[in-house]
């Protein structure tokens, strides 16, 4: 047994899920377990609650009483999780949608490229990652979220529909 099998019982306790990923790893299709992201099923509209495994060809493993089953990812959002939290301490993702306690301000938090400026260059300077979206002001790093946001949403549901 090499060292990636080790780590694969190890990490998955169920032998039928490493039986599985080593299927697709076979297969040439690299998988990734969904810590800290979240899907929503735009069919279905909601989150799946299921377990699921990402894989790189436009392809979601999602596991359903027990069964595997490879769906498209054009049925599916992933959203990933910024590591951060709110002024309650819950987790804050892409596609939420947070206040400012500072000014009021509704902000959405997205992922991607985005222009900010850097002080020490006196200019506007791509980046990529999480970001800030706020009506009327320019995208800006999302700073820590703790300090001055509470969630209220996200881009599918309001804060009382989740």
């Amino acid at each position: 047994m090499d060292d990636s099998d080790k780590r694969n019982r190890i990490f998955f306790s169920d032998h039928s899920i490493v039986n599985h990923l080593r299927f697709f790893k076979r297969k040439g299709k690299k998988v990734m377990n969904k810590e800290n992201m979240r899907l929503w099923d735009k069919k279905q509209k909601g989150w799946v609650e299921e377990p699921f495994w990402v894989g790189t060809n436009d392809t979601y493993v999602i596991q359903s009483n027990g069964k595997f089953q490879e769906v498209s990812a054009d049925q599916y959002i992933l959203q990933k999780s910024t590591g951060k939290t709110d002024q309650n301490l819950k987790e804050i993702f892409e596609g939420d949608l947070v206040e400012s306690q500072v000014g009021g301000q509704k902000i959405e938090i997205k992922y991607g490229r985005y222009k900010a400026f850097c002080p020490a260059d006196q200019e506007y300077m791509d980046n990529i990652g999480f970001y800030a979206a706020c009506e009327g002001y320019m995208d800006m790093p999302i700073g820590p979220l703790e300090e001055y946001a509470v969630w209220i949403g996200n881009i599918f549901k309001r804060g009382d529909e989740n």
